[in-house]
């Protein structure tokens, strides 16, 4: 499998950083990822160019842990598709870094959300 770039959190680092002084740590945080990125997929899909059979679409799968989250595809050209190859003429798509773009505020959402509950179970003595 390829691996390509991929989209860089700023103060990620800092945020498992606090997260492990919190009671609990960053492992209550892989159900998170894990639905964040889920959250992301059907975007993406609606983003992916259909070749004949729309094998590409039908190949995102997200994988988590407890530091991050990702949205893979085993197809070789799905790199390709996502970034280009302008000396075979094929352009760009961007349908996951579009998606990942078009869903930041959701996203946002649900990391505040989930950080406000672990503090707030932290605070509370739960872990």
């Amino acid at each position: 499998m390829a691996k390509g770039p991929a989209v860089k959190v700023e103060g990620a680092r800092e945020v498992r950083k606090a997260l492990k002084a919190v009671d609990g740590g960053t492992r209550n945080m892989t159900n998170v990822h894990r639905a964040v990125a889920q959250s992301v997929v059907p975007a993406a899909v609606g983003r992916t160019r259909r070749g004949r059979t729309g094998a590409l679409a039908s190949s995102y799968k997200v994988r988590a842990s407890a530091a991050k989250a990702a949205i893979t595809s085993a197809l070789v050209y799905a790199p390709i598709q996502e970034f280009g190859w302008p000396r075979r003429g094929i352009r760009e798509s961007l349908a996951l870094s579009g998606a990942v773009e078009s869903e930041r505020g959701a996203i946002v959402d649900q990391y505040t959300r989930a950080v406000a509950d672990v503090v707030e179970r932290a605070q509370e003595g739960r872990s």
